[in-house]
C-alpha cells in the first residue's frame, strides 16, 4: 500500500492537535506546593487524600476519593497505586482516571494499568472485587500520581469505615460525610 504525501500530512496534523492530558484543577494547585514538599526523606509523600462520601435520600452512597502522591525513590513508586471495592449488582466503580505530572508535562496513566479481580481468590462464594489503578511501573522519581476515584453503592449496613494512615508520611488528609437533613452521624 502506497500513501501519498497529502495522506502522510493529514494523519501527523490528526496527530499533533490529539487532546493533551490535563490535570483536574485541584491538582494543578498540588502542583505549586509539591516543590515545597520535595525537602522530606521518605520514599514518597501524599499530598492529598480526601474521600468525600455523600448519602442521598434513597439510600445510595457516593464516593468520590481524590488523591496526590510526590513519589520521591524507586521504591516510593509503590504509593501510586488507587483500588476501589465493590460488590456487583449493589455497588460500582463509576470512574477511576490517574495521572503523571512533573513540571508542566502530564500524561495519562494507560488504562491498561486498572484490573478488576476478585478482593478474595479462594472463596468461591464471595462476590466482592476490587478494581485496582497501579502506575507503579509509569512513575518516576520527582513526579507526581495524581488520581481520581468515583463510584456508587447502595447501603446494605449504615456504618462503614475510613482508613486514616498511610505507609508514607501525608500532608493533608481528609474525610467529608455529607448526609441528608434529618440524618445523623455518631463515632
Amino acid at each position: 500500500m502506497i500513501l501519498r504525501a497529502a495522506s502522510i500530512a493529514g494523519i501527523l496534523a490528526l496527530a499533533s492537535v490529539a487532546p493533551a492530558a490535563t490535570l483536574p484543577m485541584w491538582a494543578r494547585e498540588l502542583m505549586t506546593a509539591s516543590a515545597a514538599a520535595a525537602a522530606t526523606d521518605a520514599d514518597a509523600l501524599v499530598l492529598l487524600d480526601h474521600v468525600d462520601v455523600s448519602i442521598g435520600t434513597d439510600g445510595r452512597m457516593r464516593t468520590t476519593r481524590r488523591y496526590a502522591v510526590l513519589i520521591h525513590d524507586r521504591a516510593g513508586r509503590e504509593a501510586a497505586s488507587v483500588h476501589s471495592v465493590y460488590v456487583p449488582g449493589s455497588s460500582s466503580v463509576k470512574t477511576i482516571r490517574g495521572w503523571i505530572a512533573k513540571g508542566n508535562v502530564v500524561r495519562d496513566v494507560d488504562t491498561r494499568a486498572m484490573v478488576d479481580t476478585a478482593l478474595v481468590n479462594n472463596d468461591v462464594y464471595n462476590d466482592v472485587r476490587v478494581r485496582r489503578l497501579s502506575a507503579k511501573d509509569e512513575v518516576a522519581a520527582g513526579e507526581m500520581f495524581v488520581a481520581e476515584l468515583e463510584s456508587e453503592e447502595q447501603m446494605l449496613f449504615s456504618q462503614f469505615e475510613w482508613t486514616m494512615q498511610h505507609q508514607w508520611p501525608t500532608r493533608h488528609l481528609r474525610r467529608t460525610l455529607n448526609l441528608p437533613e434529618g440524618w445523623r452521624a455518631t463515632s
